[in-house]
């Protein structure tokens, strides 16, 4: 995991670091039983997002998301996943 982004608890000022993508993916880190509020991140979130759309994907059907398209020009780089 990579500490990409800082955390505060609106409750008791409590800042933290979390992975983007893992906290996308995993559950976004609470405090005080609310969800903590992101202050910055350095993440590239279209890639995070990517990241986590291909993990739950079932591995039959994500496997055509990182193959080059040469009829496209599609590189095969999963952060273009706008393309889809």
């Amino acid at each position: 995991m990579i500490a990409n982004t800082k955390l505060r608890c609106e409750v008791c000022g409590f800042e933290g670091t979390t992975d983007f993508a893992h906290s996308l993916s995993r559950g976004w880190p609470t405090c005080h039983g609310y969800t903590m509020r992101l202050i910055s991140t350095e993440a590239d979130i279209p890639s995070a997002v990517a990241r986590v759309v291909a993990d739950q994907l079932p591995r039959s059907e994500n496997q055509h998301l990182a193959k080059p398209n040469e009829e496209t020009g599609d590189d095969g780089d999963i952060a273009n996943f706008a393309d889809l």
